[in-house]
């Protein structure tokens, strides 16, 4: 009976990094959304794992630097670790977290070019001209 409730545990929430790929396939939930999908034969049958884990926030920093200060925190990275090749292609689902989402819809504000930089220091400089003379 203990063995029946803890693979039907197992089965109601398979949210653990590390998972064993079957030769039947299968599917993988993570602990934050991401969905893999193995199709029956795309393993060989040995006792394969696949991994699959969320990267922190302060790494996420240092790995996209291009993302900006907002995005990079609000962004999520996912690592998918199989020591093995897949004989089918795995289907891979990652979700947007709301925070990126919201990132990536709003126009984040941009730097002004350096042209417009100085056309707004000339424009500024003949105001003050101006009014100081009045």
């Amino acid at each position: 009976v203990r063995l029946f409730l803890l693979h039907f545990h197992y089965r109601l929430y398979p949210l653990k990094q590390d998972v064993l790929v079957r030769k039947a396939g299968g599917l993988f939930l993570s602990s934050n959304g991401v969905k893999i999908e193995i199709p029956p034969g795309a393993s060989s049958g040995r006792r394969e794992r696949l991994l699959c884990a969320p990267v922190p926030s302060t790494a996420r920093g240092v790995l996209g630097p291009w993302l900006g200060p907002d995005l990079r925190m609000a962004s999520d990275i996912q690592l998918f670790y199989a020591p093995h090749s897949f004989r089918q292609p795995v289907a891979l689902f990652i979700p947007f977290s709301y925070a990126a989402a919201r990132e990536l819809t709003y126009q984040m504000e941009e730097e002004p070019t350096l042209i417009e930089r100085q056309r707004f220091k000339i424009e500024y400089v003949s105001k003050e001209a101006i009014d100081g003379d009045t």
